[in-house]
């Protein structure tokens, strides 16, 4: 059977739809971010002290143990700082629970993100009607959240391209970082997983005869979303 792309999309833009794709855009790409960010913190409650959400990011605070674990320290170190021989296995241990604590509340954002992505997924999967009725199109949205795992993916992709290096900011490499694998390892997982979701979503679920303006609609109106909240609304809102 050989394949004809005019099976998968036609190149027909609607203005009047693109609208309501834009602005449902503008409007999960915040809603998309907080609730990321709200994973990290929900986990860091648990093992930090009072961390901070904010706009795009969160703000763990002090660890929960560190002070038992500076007052073990200045008990079992000498003038220069240095830990007795004996105690060194204790300091380690004391080192993997914060790295692991770190790991977890790391991992909860984009445990967070791929989570409210399946599950709109599933909805679409497991709907058999005929008609794409309003409640789809909240599932399609939402399964659109794994496509922040195929940015990360890409972005860090183009990066180590471009530059030679990979950048150490985004929670995937730092997951990454605290496992002792390969940076890229983890966002290649997860932004391929997103790449067979969002494919599925778009050339299996969405008519076809919206499919090409929610396409172009879903770029302008996530890149209007990202800079609204990011550089003006976020930072007012959610300082």
């Amino acid at each position: 059977m050989s394949f004809k792309i005019q099976n998968y999309i036609t190149i027909n833009f609607n203005w009047k739809s693109s609208i309501y794709f834009l602005l449902a855009f503008v409007l999960f790409t915040p809603l998309g971010t907080v609730s990321h960010e709200a994973g990290h913190y929900l986990v860091a409650q648990r093992y930090f002290k009072k961390p901070t959400l904010h706009y795009g990011y969160v703000n763990y605070g002090e660890w929960k143990q560190q002070p038992e674990m500076n007052k073990w320290y200045s008990q079992h170190s000498d003038s220069d700082g240095q830990v007795y021989e004996e105690d060194i296995q204790t300091l380690e241990i004391y080192r993997k629970k914060a790295q692991r604590h770190g790991l977890y509340s790391t991992l909860a954002g984009p445990s967070q993100t791929m989570l409210f992505g399946t599950i709109g997924f599933l909805l679409l999967y497991f709907n058999n009607s005929d008609k794409f009725k309003f409640k789809n199109w909240i599932a399609v949205y939402l399964a659109y959240f794994w496509s922040r795992e195929v940015f990360i993916f890409l972005s860090l992709v183009i990066t180590r391209l471009l530059t030679g290096q990979i950048p150490l900011q985004s929670d995937e490499v730092v997951i990454a970082y605290y496992l002792k694998i390969p940076l890229l390892l983890p966002a290649a997982i997860f932004g391929l997983l997103g790449i067979l979701v969002l494919t599925y979503t778009t050339f299996n679920k969405i008519p076809i005869e919206h499919r090409f303006t929610f396409i172009i609609s879903g770029i302008v109106g996530s890149f209007i979303g990202f800079i609204l909240w990011l550089r003006f609304l976020g930072p007012i809102i959610m300082p």
